[in-house]
């Protein structure tokens, strides 16, 4: 039995077999491409936001790899 913790505690919580149909969902491989594409978009916003505090100092300088546009990137 999968919750058998619940299954002790109230038994009107127990999963049934029936319920295992309704539970278990195919994914395509298109699911996981929009997946993909969505988290690139999160980690393209996240950088933006970091360069903006980095403009406006919000961050210390040396504190984040995103350069300031107005500083030279420090080689190596």
């Amino acid at each position: 039995m999968r919750w058998s913790i619940v299954a002790k505690l109230d038994p009107h919580l127990q999963r049934h077999s029936a319920d295992d149909g309704n539970v278990e969902v195919t994914f395509a491989p298109q699911d996981r491409i929009e997946q993909l594409t969505m988290r690139n978009l999160d980690f393209a916003d996240r950088r933006e936001k970091l360069a903006t505090y980095a403009w406006v100092e919000l961050i210390a300088p040396g504190t984040s790899s995103v350069p300031r546009p107005d500083r030279p990137v420090p080689a190596g």
